[in-house]
């Protein structure tokens, strides 16, 4: 895991020369230490326990305190984060705030910092929640994504085509590099940020303006927030990016499952039609089941299992999505003139936004390349019944009593085929936003369309 933090550090150093040769060209990425990465990333973002899989899968997690630390820490400074943002937006004299929010707007050179606290409350509030869920889940040993990591903890890459794997490890050199860099700006803009609110409180004791322990209050309280917001900067975007990584993995293996049918459907295609026979049929079904159908399931499974886990985190994913839009709108719209401040805060609510639209733009894959399978399926199908039928009715009398077991065996082939076909077609495989509507390429569509007109309807409103 250290290796890789090392690899992805070094990227960044790298001349853009080099940086794109290391990008068309990548070196295979292990998996499985890809897999140990995202399980890290999941305790320490969405559940925020300590506990390993050997004790998830015995369902024996300790209940001590080391492992519910983090789970303390990160409340405690969530709760004092929350307070904080509210008592801001409705009157900082309620506890002798040294600062307002008219106060951060002369300091930054911004307008509108209201605007921003309320999106930071509708934020945390459905992070905190999201968080509760899983974190009540992995106690009662109902989050099924463990099992998930547990199976790829020692995965072997080799079971992934050469072609595959260089594209996924292309993937995640290239979102690696844009949610470093997104994450380093914003946590080094919010680290200058902290620095000048300090220095201004300092500056308000020293002319008198407050009381020492009003000061002593609210450096310990904007340490608290600090240390929050920077843990939610890598909810956002450190978590996001181990998710994708997580989908993508799957949405290549449905494609190396699709290259398999493919090449067994073309082995019909490639011979005369005057040598296809009853044998050849029988080899390719066989080869579908066996090398299609049986893997199909085990992915269908897992893809079910990765649902459980995550359909609550999509629909936090999509109302942020949606609040970072409106609010992005709404706080681009009251600005006077832009600076380095603004253009952070801009870029923050930004890439909330295209990190989900990512997201989605994955998921979505998984339908489409289903509804690729049903169609070829569908096809071969057809042909085949159709030459069944015509073996049928070419036979002779004396080869029909010879023929009966052939003609059985074919039955509940054909039937069995026609029930998987018509099962695919609605199995809905693929990823759910909550237990609101089936992530698919319309409904990804349908809400991206929706978030220009919610842009045009909050702008035209408020703004103008």
């Amino acid at each position: 895991m250290k290796s890789i933090d090392k690899f992805y550090s070094n990227l960044t150093k790298l001349s853009p020369t080099t940086l794109w040769t290391k990008i068309k060209y990548p070196k295979p990425i292990s998996i499985s230490q890809i897999m140990k990465y995202c399980f890290h990333s999941w305790k320490q973002y969405a559940v925020r326990l300590e506990y390993n899989l050997h004790d998830y899968q015995n369902h024996q997690i300790p209940m001590k305190f080391q492992t519910f630390r983090r789970t303390i820490i990160i409340t405690i400074a969530a709760i004092i984060n929350i307070s904080f943002l509210i008592i801001l937006v409705i009157d900082p004299n309620l506890i002798g705030l040294p600062i307002s929010l008219q106060n951060l707007n002369e300091i930054l050179h911004i307008q509108e910092c209201r605007l921003l606290a309320e999106f930071a409350i509708c934020n945390l509030l459905l992070l905190e929640h999201m968080c509760f869920i899983v974190f009540k889940r992995t106690l009662c040993y109902e989050c099924h994504v463990n099992y998930i990591f547990i199976k790829y903890f020692n995965y072997n890459d080799s079971n992934l085509f050469r072609y595959f794997h260089q594209q996924y490890s292309r993937f995640i050199l290239i979102i690696n590099l844009f949610t470093n860099m997104i994450y380093k700006i914003l946590t080094f803009g919010l680290t200058i940020i902290f620095i000048m609110i300090i220095f201004f409180t300092i500056k308000s004791f020293i002319n008198g303006h407050y009381y020492l322990q009003n000061i002593i209050l609210f450096i310990c309280i904007a340490i608290f927030v600090f240390i929050h917001t920077s843990y939610t900067f890598g909810q956002l975007f450190i978590s996001m990016k181990h998710l994708m990584f997580s989908i993508e993995f799957f949405c290549l293996q449905f494609k190396q499952l699709l290259y398999h049918l493919n090449n067994i459907l073309k082995r019909k295609q490639r011979q005369p039609q005057q040598q296809i026979n009853h044998s050849n049929i029988m080899f390719i079904d066989c080869l579908f089941w066996y090398y299609f159908h049986r893997p199909y399931l085990k992915l269908y499974n897992e893809t079910l299992q990765m649902n459980y886990s995550l359909r609550s985190i999509f629909l936090s994913i999509e109302l942020i999505s949606k609040c970072s839009i409106i609010f992005c709108s709404l706080f681009y719209g009251r600005q006077i003139q832009m600076n380095l401040f603004n253009s952070l805060f801009i870029l923050l609510l930004l890439s909330a936004f295209g990190s989900s639209t990512v997201i989605y733009s994955l998921v979505s894959s998984f339908p489409q390349l289903n509804q690729l399978c049903c169609s070829w399926l569908s096809s071969y199908n057809a042909q085949r019944q159709y030459y069944l039928l015509q073996r049928k009715q070419q036979q002779q009398p004396n080869q029909l009593i010879t023929g009966n077991h052939h003609s059985f065996t074919n039955n509940r082939r054909t039937i069995r085929l026609n029930f998987f076909i018509q099962t695919l077609s609605t199995n809905q495989f693929g990823l759910t936003c909550g237990n609101v509507f089936f992530i698919n390429k319309y409904n990804y569509m349908q809400l991206f369309l929706l978030n220009f007109t919610l842009i045009l309807l909050f702008y035209k409103k408020i703004c103008l």
